[in-house]
């Protein structure tokens, strides 16, 4: 079963593109200055700028077997004030990039195992986003091998990545720390956000999180 989402009831002055409005967000894990999920963009799209599309967004009952966080939460013990929490933050998360958007239907779902957290968000909006980038750095005028936070591109996915070792040309995968991964179109943007991951298949892969990027983008498109 699955949910959909059509355009919430938002003031009309909410601004066409994105904004980092949603920076009142971070705490729920990681903290505001770590997570780094914030729909905000700077660069150039690949694609023309497009009017959003009012198509509802049908949000996933599961992700790679994950519930969403007030379901597989349920079950824990005096957890009523966190899970109220969980709720009204994804909720209003979703208002908040829709009003970023225009008005666009968009969503905003935490998903968990059972008793164990939040592990993955995700977020989508029926409107186009530019592709990721960040500043330029010059590593070999700072004798760095990468730069700490790196834009990392896997086809039509580009993924955010904080990298702990940035001395040595060969890193381990525990080296990377994937932050998040988006997908956009002229009508859809997809992001996952990486919280925690007991597999660590989505935390230390930004490969493994463009996948399951592309996999949703392909359901919701």
């Amino acid at each position: 079963m699955t949910q959909t989402i059509s355009s919430p009831v938002l003031s009309p002055h909410g601004a066409r593109g994105p904004r980092a409005g949603l920076a009142a967000l971070g705490g729920v894990i990681l903290g505001a200055a770590v997570v780094g999920a914030f729909w905000l963009f700077t660069g150039d799209s690949q694609d023309a700028p497009a009017k959003p599309s009012g198509r509802p967004l049908a949000v996933p009952e599961t992700l790679i077997g994950l519930s969403h966080a007030e379901k597989a939460l349920a079950s824990k013990p005096n957890q009523a004030q966190y899970l109220d929490r969980v709720r009204t933050e994804d909720r209003r998360s979703g208002e908040l990039l829709s009003q970023a958007y225009g008005g666009a239907p968009a969503f905003w779902q935490s998903y968990s195992a059972k008793d164990f957290g939040i592990q993955l968000q995700l977020s989508a909006v029926r409107a186009s986003s530019p592709r990721l980038m960040l500043r330029y750095l010059d590593l070999q005028a700072i004798r760095q091998a990468r730069p700490q936070e790196e834009v990392v591109v896997h086809g039509d996915v580009d993924c955010m990545v904080i990298n702990s070792n940035v001395l040595d040309e060969d890193i381990k995968p525990e080296d990377v720390r994937v932050m998040y991964c988006q997908r956009s179109s002229p009508y859809l943007t997809v992001r996952i956000t990486v919280h925690t991951d007991m597999s660590d298949t989505y935390i230390h892969r930004p490969e493994a999180t463009a996948a399951l990027v592309n996999q949703i983008w392909a359901d919701l498109n």
